[in-house]
């Protein structure tokens, strides 16, 4: 049975989160259901709003901005994938007989990331955690934050490229990228850049993200805080020696084949570990890869419509 699926989208902006869940709607779309894409036309970021389209990553489906809310059709499920989404689709919930779920891909107190305290917005984040509409969520880490309420899990997945061996470095290159959000582990992966150990990049559609870890030997990943931690994962599918912090799901796709450190400012003496014994290193990244190929796109599709047909049942 095919279903009409919609997702909410806070923006299309350039996100591992919009990225995500435009892969998964591309695969429920490529599994014969009809899927629409929805953001705001003008949508708030600080005190400025714009207007933009989803172009950074291809869309497969229909994609629709827009103005009101009123322009939200009905459907057989409605997703809200952002807490600043969740009130718009508990809205068209009550006005159209369809059912509703909540694609939850990170605890979203993003000022109590920043600064330890909590703002209004985040505890209006929160909020949004505490109702009856059914939860997926993408990591361990994210389901303790969940206790008590009707969640599934689906872990996020990655499009897996396509292996024709790994093209090292004479010299081995350390990458990492630039986030421009404190708890994304700027301050340390600038620190290790002014020491000449790390090339950082920031801004990168999928293709130059994925040329750039093809050149990369050890991939450095130093948040605070993730739900779940994409670019790890996109790292090791090429074959990249990773070293993250404990956050998110790396504890989950990383526990053997990922140098984790408890400390980003352990990130160091894990870095000359691997440089001193590359051979080790590129060994670890292979087996990396081997281990990204379980984490695919294509499961994660899988497990997503299985859940949505479990909830279209309840």
């Amino acid at each position: 049975m095919s279903m009409d699926i919609a997702f909410v989208l806070p923006s299309f902006n350039n996100s591992g989160g919009v990225k995500l869940v435009t892969q998964i709607a591309n695969g429920l779309h490529r599994k014969g259901h009809t899927v629409t894409l929805y953001a705001p036309l003008f949508p708030r970021v600080g005190r400025l709003s714009f207007p933009q389209r989803l172009t950074w990553v291809k869309p497969k489906c229909r994609t629709k901005c827009y103005i009101s809310e009123g322009q939200i059709g009905e459907h057989d499920i409605l997703i809200a994938t952002g807490w600043e989404t969740y009130d718009t689709v508990a809205r068209m919930g009550k006005k159209y007989p369809m059912h509703i779920a909540y694609f939850v891909q990170h605890i979203e107190t993003w000022d109590y990331y920043n600064t330890g305290k909590l703002s209004d917005a985040d505890r209006q984040a929160l909020a949004t955690y505490n109702t009856g509409i059914p939860i997926i969520y993408t990591s361990d880490w994210i389901k303790s934050h969940l206790e008590g309420r009707t969640t599934y899990k689906v872990p996020a997945g990655i499009e897996i490229p396509r292996w024709c061996g790994k093209p090292y470095n004479a010299i081995p290159r350390v990458s990492a990228l630039e986030r421009g959000i404190p708890w994304k582990g700027d301050k340390h992966i600038l620190k290790l850049k002014e020491r000449g150990l790390v090339n950082t990049y920031k801004n990168l559609n999928n293709k130059q993200l994925s040329d750039m870890l093809w050149r990369t030997d050890i991939f450095v990943s130093l948040s605070e805080v993730e739900g779940f931690n994409l670019p790890v994962l996109e790292a090791m599918a090429h074959g990249c020696c990773c070293i993250s912090t404990d956050v998110g799901a790396v504890p989950e796709y990383g526990r053997n084949t990922v140098y984790i450190v408890k400390n980003p400012d352990k990130a160091e003496p894990a870095i000359w570990t691997c440089l001193n014994d590359i051979a080790t290193a590129r060994k670890m990244g292979r087996a990396a890869r081997k281990e990204a190929e379980r984490w695919s796109i294509e499961n994660t599709v899988g497990e997503f419509e299985c859940v949505l047909y479990r909830i279209l049942r309840t």
